[in-house]
């Protein structure tokens, strides 16, 4: 009975042994497919040296020298802070670069840098404090450079260097340096030993050369002082050059116009190439051509005037005015010889150089009567001259000195010596070409001096003058 139980439990658990893959293959069969999990797409890991990048904007570097540094890429922009130890390059820079190295921004900036040096490649705006700063297109803001800054195309704002600064093309603001340089137009201030624009200026120059090459409208204050075109300006200066036309005033040893001048000159030697409107004021004024306004200096020349000539030496070829000085010279004029008689000096000889209208007079005169009388004297002066077809008023006036005799003591302070200023009032008549005859009271003032006290005489002046030419 035992072995029958047996043998039956041994055939049992061999078919369960083979049923059970069987029926695991048909249950598999019949269950649905289980869909697998999509994966996820990796990010890339960020990486701290970054060498493969393009392009990245960052808030903080630290460059030793480009590629030496924490953030490398092919461009990079800085918004933030830059530490510079030698050299730093970037596309471009938004913030504070600072440093003792030379930061490169190959397109824009914008901030405040305090380094070595500083180059932007395209425009710049902000504060630069280096020893040089170079700027390819523009710049707006501050440049301080020990050595000196260069902006290459155009500059607003201020421009502060040791040696030099220039701009390529124009700039308004404000340049201080050894040089200065603008190679066009110019609207503020440059002070410096050298100061060039090669176009127009307006504005404030202050050096001790200064050069515009075209027009200018300002003040210039140097040792040499050259426009080469026109300008409305004031000038002072050693020596003052415009080579086309003025207007304005001019302060110097030398006051060149090679054309026309228009305002108030002062100076050594003041010389106008063409045509003068207004004053001469100098040792020598020379006007090439025509002047209306005055000359006032120890020699004054000009070819036709129409005002005054106040000088030791008056030379004019035509006048149409008053000569006062010295020597009065009308080259186109007439020169007359004038001798007469007066109740205060019996003899007197003068000799007047004479336009139409005008006569700048020299005369001299002797009387050896008596104590009371006077002796003798030396005078200058000018005066109108008024024709009536045959008949003519002359008007003239003269300072004269007054003394004994004709000697030294005619120019010394002494009681033998005294002043004499005379005014003359001259009807005459024209007997021909050259003769002519005349007569008129005569008012002599003596101013008081030390030694004398202020006197006036009546006097009658009568006599004839000679035309030489």
């Amino acid at each position: 009975m035992k072995m029958k139980f047996l043998k039956f439990a041994v055939v049992f658990l061999l078919g369960l042994v083979l049923l059970i893959p069987v029926i695991a293959q048909e249950e598999s069969k019949n269950e649905s497919p289980v869909e697998e999990p999509e994966k996820l797409e990796e990010k890339p890991k960020i990486r701290i040296d970054n060498s493969d990048e393009d392009m990245r904007t960052v808030i903080f570097d630290l460059s030793l020298f480009t590629p030496v540094e924490i953030f490398r890429a092919r461009k990079k922009t800085i918004k933030g802070v830059h530490i510079l130890l030698l050299y730093g390059s970037l596309d471009n820079m938004y913030g504070v670069p600072m440093g003792t190295g030379v930061e490169y921004a190959r397109n824009d900036f914008r901030g405040v840098i305090f380094g070595l040096g500083h180059i932007v490649g395209n425009t710049g705006k902000g504060f630069q404090a280096t020893m040089f700063n170079y700027t390819g297109k523009n710049f707006s803001g501050f440049q301080v450079g020990v050595i000196g800054n260069v902006v290459k195309t155009n500059l607003t704002g201020f421009q502060i260097g040791s040696l030099y600064n220039m701009t390529g093309n124009n700039a308004y603001g404000f340049q201080i340096g050894l040089g200065n340089i603008t190679g066009r137009n110019f609207e503020g201030i440059q002070i410096g030993a050298c100061n060039l624009i090669k176009r127009n200026f307006e504005g404030l120059q202050a050096g001790l050369g200064n050069i515009i090459r075209k027009d200018y409208q300002g003040v210039q204050i140097g040792v040499g002082n050259f426009i080469r075109k026109k300008a409305k300006a004031f000038q002072f200066g050693g020596i003052n050059i415009i080579k086309k036309d003025f207007k304005g005033l001019q302060a110097g040893g030398l006051n060149y116009v090679r054309r026309w001048a228009d305002g108030f000159f002062g100076g050594g030697v003041n010389i106008v190439g063409k045509n003068l409107k207004g004053i001469q004021v100098g040792g020598v004024n020379f006007v090439k051509w025509r002047t209306r306004g005055m000359q006032i200096g120890l020699i004054n020349y000009a070819n036709k005037i129409k005002g005054a000539q106040i000088g030791l030496i008056n030379i004019s070829k035509n006048m149409r005015g008053i000569p006062i000085g010295l020597i009065n010279i009308i080259l186109k004029g007439h020169l007359d010889v004038t001798v007469y008689s007066g109740l205060n000096t019996l003899m007197n000889i003068g000799i007047r150089s004479k336009s139409k209208y005008s006569y700048g007079i020299f005369t001299a005169g002797l009387d050896t009567r008596d104590d009371d009388i006077d002796k003798s004297f030396i005078g200058a002066g000018s005066g109108f001259h008024i024709p009536f077809n045959s008949f003519f008023v002359d008007f003239d006036l003269t300072y004269n000195t007054v003394s004994e005799k004709f000697n030294s003591d005619m120019f010394q302070r002494n009681e033998k010596r005294y002043g004499l200023v005379k005014a003359r009032i001259l009807p005459g008549w024209k007997a021909s070409e050259k003769i002519s005859v005349f007569a008129g009271p005569t008012f002599n003032l003596y101013p008081g001096n030390g030694y004398r006290k202020i006197d006036f005489k009546f006097d009658v002046n009568a006599g004839l003058n000679y035309t030489l030419f």
